[in-house]
C-alpha cells in the first residue's frame, strides 16, 4: 500500500505519539507495588470496577506510587496505582476486580502507602457482582487511613492473637512494657460490630469467648492503643 509525503508524516507522528505514551506509562510502572501484588488478568473470566478514594487522618496524602489491591482469601484479584484527577485535584484508585464465577465471592481490600512502605487493610468486604461499578469521581467509596506513630505501630506490631485458628476463644497478649489505653473490637465480614471491650492496661493477656457461639469463618479484630488502630483477620473452625 502506498501513502503520500502527507500521510507518512502523519504516520510518523502518530507513532511517536504512541511511543512517547508508552514510555509515559512504562516509567509509571516502575513505581514498585508489592511483590505478592501480582495478578494475570487473563486467568479470570468476570469483572467488576471499584472506584476508591483514600485520605489520612494525618498530614499525609495519597501520591502516584501509592497501590490499591483486591484479595478473595488470600489470592490477589485486582491492583491498581493512584490515578491523578486534574479536574478534582485529587487521587482515585480505579480498580477492576476478577473473578471465574459471576457473583457471590466476598472481596476485601488493602492499600500500600509507598513512602511509608506499609500496608493497610480496610475493614469493608463487597459481594463481587459481574460487570457491577461501585464507587465513582463524584462519589466514590472512601477510607480514613489512620496515623500512627513509630511508638504506637511497634506497640501494636508486638500484638499477638492465639490461637488461630480457633475454636471457642482465643487470647490476645499484650506488651508489658505499655501502660496505654487499648479498646478492643469484633466485627465481621461485612463490617458489623460484635463486640466492644476496654482493655485494663495492668492485665496483659486477655482470653477472648465473645464468638464463642458465631458460625465459623473470618472475623476482625480491632486493636486501638491511645488513638491509633490495627486491624488483624481471625478465623473461627
Amino acid at each position: 500500500m502506498c501513502y503520500s509525503d502527507t500521510m507518512k508524516t502523519v504516520l510518523k507522528n502518530i507513532g511517536l505519539g504512541v511511543l512517547f505514551l508508552t514510555m509515559i506509562f512504562t516509567s509509571r510502572s516502575l513505581i514498585a507495588q508489592p511483590t505478592s501484588w501480582d495478578l494475570d488478568i487473563t486467568e479470570f473470566e468476570y469483572s467488576a470496577s471499584f472506584t476508591w478514594q483514600v485520605t489520612y487522618a494525618s498530614s499525609l496524602s495519597v501520591e502516584e506510587g501509592d497501590y490499591m489491591a483486591a484479595f478473595v482469601g488470600d489470592e490477589v484479584r485486582g491492583v491498581v496505582s493512584a490515578l491523578h484527577n486534574p479536574n478534582l485535584d485529587q487521587y482515585f484508585f480505579l480498580l477492576l476486580v476478577y473473578s471465574n464465577v459471576p457473583t457471590g465471592e466476598n472481596v476485601n481490600f488493602k492499600f500500600y502507602d509507598a513512602s511509608e512502605d506499609k500496608i493497610d487493610e480496610i475493614d469493608q468486604v463487597f459481594t463481587f457482582v459481574a460487570d457491577q461499578s461501585s464507587g465513582s469521581f463524584s462519589n466514590p467509596l472512601s477510607v480514613v487511613i489512620e496515623s500512627i506513630t513509630a511508638v504506637e505501630d511497634k506497640v501494636l506490631q508486638e500484638i499477638s492473637i492465639y490461637p488461630i485458628p480457633f475454636t471457642d476463644s482465643f487470647n490476645i497478649s499484650l506488651p508489658e512494657n505499655n501502660l496505654g489505653n487499648y479498646t478492643l473490637i469484633i466485627r465481621n465480614l461485612v463490617g458489623k460490630k460484635l463486640l466492644k471491650k476496654e482493655l485494663i492496661p495492668q492485665q496483659f493477656t486477655y482470653e477472648v469467648n465473645a464468638l464463642s457461639s458465631a458460625s465459623k469463618g473470618i472475623y476482625i479484630v480491632q486493636i486501638e492503643f491511645n488513638g491509633a488502630v490495627r486491624n488483624y483477620r481471625v478465623t473461627k473452625k
